[in-house]
Formats: structure tokens, sequence, C-alpha cells
């Protein structure tokens, strides 16, 4: 079968995520956004990093690396930059930020499983979304312009469930299928917070690691 791309965004001018899924029938798309990506295949979506390029000298080395021989940053007399290590706190504090509002999330995917998907129930799936909706907006607000791939990730995420929680309305004249569809969300949703928040805590954790790793590095020079 030939392999075909659907192509959906714009090349990039700096780092940041793209989505990449496979529909069924073998067709590779890819969307600048979460919310480019059909509910079924959310849950199959991989999120590919790709960076921004560095300016480039007449020379064809890189600006980052002139001076320096091309095989590393710069270190020009007297810089006193030093290359980060592991998470800033910036960072690790959007993280632990990002956990908090997917922690909201993640039981509605086994709150309303074994109930009717009647309106009653409905209802009360509105009100859950109601509820998050403000923590989640005023989240992607602070996560701004971060380039953390994994705070993007975490962005795109949580700007698809916005979107699609702006669009729920739970009436009486809501039909039963619309109320499964409620919970269908719910509980796909709940499974990839589970998953960024693992990623999170894996990041923290290695983070920390990298860090006392660096210290103790520094400490044994210094002997």
């Amino acid at each position: 079968m030939a392999l075909f791309f659907a192509v959906s965004f714009a090349p990039p001018a700096e780092a940041r995520y793209i989505y990449v899924y496979t529909d069924d029938q073998g067709v590779v798309h890819y969307s600048d956004f979460l919310s480019g990506v059909p509910p079924r295949y959310r849950g199959k979506a991989r999120a590919k990093f790709v960076p921004d390029k560095k300016p480039q000298s007449k020379g064809g080395e890189d600006q980052a690396s002139k001076g320096s021989g091309g095989s590393g940053p710069s270190k020009s007399t007297g810089s006193t930059d030093q290359e980060q290590v592991g998470l800033s706190e910036e960072q690790e504090r959007l993280m632990n930020e990002v956990k908090s509002v997917l922690n909201r999330m993640v039981p509605l995917g086994g709150k309303y499983k074994d109930v009717q998907k009647n309106f009653t129930n409905g209802r009360r799936m509105y009100g859950d979304i109601q509820g998050n909706l403000s923590v989640k907006k005023g989240l992607v607000d602070k996560l701004g312009k971060a380039k953390n791939p994994l705070l993007v990730q975490a962005r795109g995420f949580l700007q698809s469930s916005i979107s699609q929680d702006e669009n729920t309305v739970v009436n009486t004249g809501t039909p039963k299928r619309k109320i499964y569809d409620i919970y269908a969300r719910f509980e796909s949703e709940s499974q990839q917070a589970q998953n960024l928040i693992q990623k999170i805590d894996q990041a923290i954790q290695k983070s920390n690691q990298d860090k006392a790793e660096a210290k103790a590095k520094a400490e044994a020079a210094k002997k």
C-alpha cells in the first residue's frame, strides 16, 4: 500500500511539537495541535519534537559554535553562562501545576463507568466539565509560550479538551448517544492524563538526578 502523507502545517519556524497519527487506511497525518487529531486517534497519536533551525554563518558553521571549533556552544572569554542542568525552577513549578489539573481529570474516566448514561447523569457530567473548564483555561494561559516539549504536549492536550468542553451542551433534548460520547471522552482523557502525569513524574525525577550528579561533580572538581 502506498503511503500518503497528509500535512496540515507549515514548516516550523521555531522549536515545537507536532502530532503524528495513522488512520484506518494507513495514511499518516500530521497536526500542529492535538485538537486537530480526530478523537478516535488521539490515544495513538505521537508527539514529535521539531527543533528550531540554528542560524548558519557564511561558512556553514553554527553561529552558536563559532569560535569553538564548531564542536559546541561558544565559550567566549569572560562568559559566565552555564548550561542548564535538568529542569528550571519555573519548568518544574509548571509541571506540578499541570499534574494538579490532570489529577482532576483522571477520576472522571471511572466516575461514570457503571452508571446509566441518561439525562440526569449527563447533567452531572456537564457539571464536572464546567467545574474544570476555568481551571484548564487558567493553566493554558500560564503555560503561554513554554518551549519544554512536555509542557507543550500538556498545553496541546488541555487546549483540545477545552475546545470540546466549550462545544458540549446537555439539556432535555440531548440524545442518549451524546451522553455516551461525553463519557467516552472522559475515559479517553483520563487515560491521556495518566500518561502525561507519568511522563512528568519521570521528567522531574530525571531532572533531580541530573542536578545531583552535576553538583557532585562540581564539588569533586573543587577538591
